[in-house]
């Protein structure tokens, strides 16, 4: 696929097809590309950690407490439940889930943040790779990705970022997202020239 043609065209997609799911050697491949981004020192500071099946359940349940930790304590074990349930389908409706890690290296010259910055670009690899094998993907970080419990479930350290938590799965349809492809504001708002 034209490089060019797939930064236009890929698009996050919330929604995916449950009839069909790619194969670990297809999200293997993914993650192969995110690997060959531009990385500070070729330090290749990035984690990858994958879940489906049973380990996305884990993962899911994990959401789920994180979301029940926030509510106040006389909350009713109806609404408890309710959320479980909420949280765990939304979480399980996904064919992978793929968390993106930056592990601290504390022994190199670059900063964290460059390694950071490396991380997504190794991601933006992952999301035009999984578009050129026909795939959809969805990045985010919210609660899940900033919470303690889930570095501790990971057995990241305390200053390590999840900078990525990405579904990945074939789209349940494409014609649900033509809308958003021309959504984009003009290069010329953002773009400065220094000539003189």
């Amino acid at each position: 696929m034209n490089v060019s043609k797939a930064i236009h065209e890929r698009r996050s997609v919330k929604t995916f097809s449950q009839k069909r799911h790619p194969t670990p050697h297809l999200i293997k491949k993914i993650i192969e590309a995110a690997t060959w981004a531009p990385t500070h020192h070729m330090n290749q500071a990035w984690r990858f950690d994958v879940f489906r099946g049973k380990g996305l359940l884990k993962l899911a349940e994990l959401d789920a407490q994180i979301h029940l930790d926030e509510l106040p304590e006389e909350t009713s074990e109806v609404t408890k439940t309710a959320i479980i349930e909420r949280r765990c389908a939304k979480m399980m409706q996904y064919p992978f889930v793929i968390i993106v890690s930056i592990p601290r290296l504390r022994d190199r010259k670059s900063t964290y943040l460059e390694e950071i910055a490396a991380g997504a670009a190794a991601v933006q690899n992952m999301l035009l790779a999984a578009h050129e094998e026909g795939l959809a993907t969805f990045w985010s970080t919210g609660k899940l990705a900033h919470n303690k419990k889930t570095k501790t479930f990971l057995d990241l350290a305390k200053d390590e970022e999840i900078i990525g938590v990405i579904r990945v799965g074939y789209p349940e349809s494409e014609k649900k997202y033509e809308k958003w492809r021309k959504k984009r504001e003009p290069v010329a708002k953002k773009l400065n020239w220094h000539e003189a």
